[in-house]
């Protein structure tokens, strides 16, 4: 009995550790996101390219702390987990896009495209009210 009561608890704190990385309410600070993910990802919670959104979420965090290097070392790991995923080149354009890195931002977008057409509709909302989502400049036009 008393190893179900462990796996039960060990559980439950992959549970906790996973929350708070995934930050469903976006009321977890980025130094805490942080430290969440870097936990789950070195606890190796997560194995193959499940990890991709704890890359993602983490570089998510990084990107809002300031800190681009480790959020794009995070958005380049996350996309080479998953790299039939279309939210993970959509989060990286936008990063590049934040940087000025225009030429980065439009290959990622046209990744985006490539992989789900749908998504056009995003990347043109996204630069029809430039408010909703600064990652586009009022330059920049979707074909």
């Amino acid at each position: 009995m008393p190893s179900a009561i462990c796996e039960h608890q060990l559980n439950w704190e992959r549970h906790i550790v996973i929350e708070a990385c995934i930050n469903r309410s976006g009321n977890t600070a980025p130094p805490k996101v942080i430290q969440a993910c870097t936990k789950s990802l070195d606890r190796k919670i997560l194995q193959g390219n499940e990890r991709f959104f704890l890359f993602a979420n983490r570089a998510a965090a990084y990107f809002a702390q300031g800190d681009k290097q480790h959020a794009l070392g995070d958005y380049n790991e996350a996309v080479k987990s998953a790299p039939r995923n279309a939210d993970l080149y959509y989060n990286r354009g936008v990063f590049y896009a934040a940087q000025s890195d225009d030429d980065a931002a439009l290959r990622d977008f046209d990744t985006v495209i490539g992989i789900n057409s749908k998504l056009v509709r995003k990347l043109l909302r996204c630069g029809a009210n430039e408010a909703t989502c600064p990652c586009v400049s009022t330059t920049t036009k979707v074909p």
